[in-house]
């Protein structure tokens, strides 16, 4: 079996002797303590990938990431930067010499191992694909004319009116873009989601990082042969511009940005559809509360109705044994008018009470008519906010 080679370039020799540590069981681990160094020892016995310190004495780690990415035989190899600094400009600016990613002290061994990992694979997987995209690269720019690749852009905004979610608007777009032999990252936020798209299948955290980074660096932001093209919504990471070739490199860069404005308009479509779904979703859901509600006040007020007949109907009764008693007393005492009186006010208090209560209902009544205007008024309504709402409109029972 073949052991890939790792390359440790750290001018601490405990961070040196703590990578070779972590690395050694699964990879033949080099160690250097100078950016010379590794450019040397590099292009004798090019690695399959280099972690390199950034701030050394001499040449720090972004020459010598841009050295090795000058040298024909260096450039292909991957390199991380491992560093303490977290830095939005420190990390463009290690994407802009050509770093493949970007990894943070201190950090979890399995972690750095993970890290690694993935980058030796995306890599090989790109060396081993490599042939076939130049190839493909050179057929369709030879067939790209002005009248094609306009053809392929409108064929891309038709087929972009049918795509139901950024996914399938990202998976589009790609198939637009690979077949041009370009290779891409493409990032997609609304206001509660940001979501990161590859057509290889994988975002490197690094290019999560640039993506977010440069949304609000202008409309297209170069990195050497890797350029960003962003609007409002959107950015996409192209990672082959061919700077070999101005002519392909100029209409590429037409190109993709008109791309972009149909990314751009789909997204803000969608957003607007879902925002339109939820609305809808939260209409039914208020209709249907309110609906409840008035069954639930029907049923309270004919509750009320009851209760005051029958606090009427004792009344009377009670009424009537008074009387009987006052005539069979054959006079009307101080002490019988009082329990005439009693008997008047406790039916007063009773019937008090019930339409304290059917004051209630009608606050209610009122309550959720203020709700249902607002929605329906367009006032902006989250979900939890209706939940609050809702919440906030028990309804009382008689009972209470």
């Amino acid at each position: 079996m073949n052991t890939k080679r790792i390359l440790v370039v750290d001018d601490e020799e405990l961070n040196r002797e703590y990578l070779s540590h972590l690395l050694s069981a699964h990879y033949a681990v080099t160690t250097v303590d100078s950016g010379e160094q590794a450019i040397r020892v590099a292009s004798e016995d090019p690695p399959s990938l280099v972690l390199l310190d950034i701030k050394m004495p001499g040449m720090d780690g972004y020459e010598t990431c841009q050295r090795l990415k000058e040298d024909e035989r260096t450039q292909a190899c991957p390199v991380i930067f491992v560093s303490s600094n977290d830095h939005e400009e420190e990390i463009l600016r290690g994407y802009t010499v050509g770093a493949a990613d970007y990894f943070i002290r201190p950090f979890k061994p399995d972690e750095l191992q993970i890290k690694v990992r993935q980058n030796i694979e995306i890599d090989e997987s790109r060396k081993a694909l490599s042939q076939q995209l130049e190839e493909a690269n050179r057929t369709a720019f030879q067939a790209l004319t002005d009248t094609s690749a306009y053809g392929a852009i409108n064929l891309f905004l038709l087929g972009a009116l049918k795509c139901a979610s950024f996914p399938a608007l990202a998976e589009k777009l790609f198939e637009t873009t690979t077949a041009w032999g370009l290779q891409c990252a493409l990032q997609i936020r609304t206001e509660t989601h940001t979501g990161n798209h590859s057509d290889s299948g994988q975002v490197s955290q690094i290019e999560e990082r640039v993506l977010s980074a440069t949304m609000d660096r202008g409309r297209i932001h170069d990195f050497g042969c890797r350029t960003v093209f962003s609007d409002r919504h959107c950015s996409l990471l192209v990672k082959n511009m061919p700077l070999d070739d101005e002519v392909r490199y100029g209409n590429y860069k037409d190109y993709i940005a008109r791309l972009i404005e149909g990314v751009e308009g789909r997204v803000i479509a969608l957003i607007n559809e879902q925002q339109v779904e939820q609305r809808t979703t939260q209409l039914h859901k208020l209709l249907d509360f309110i609906l409840q509600t008035f069954r639930h006040i029907q049923q309270q007020n004919q509750t009320i109705r009851v209760g005051s007949a029958s606090i009427v109907e004792q009344m009377l009764e009670d009424l009537g044994l008074t009387i009987d008693e006052i005539g069979a007393a054959n006079e009307l005492s101080e002490d019988s008018e009082s329990k005439v009186l009693a008997v008047g006010e406790v039916c007063l208090e009773q019937t008090s009470q019930l339409f304290s209560r059917g004051l209630k209902f009608n606050e209610q009544v009122e309550a959720m008519i203020n709700l249902f205007e607002q929605t329906l008024g367009g006032k902006e309504l989250t979900d939890s906010g209706l939940e609050t709402l809702i919440s906030s409109l028990t309804i009382p029972s008689v009972a209470d």
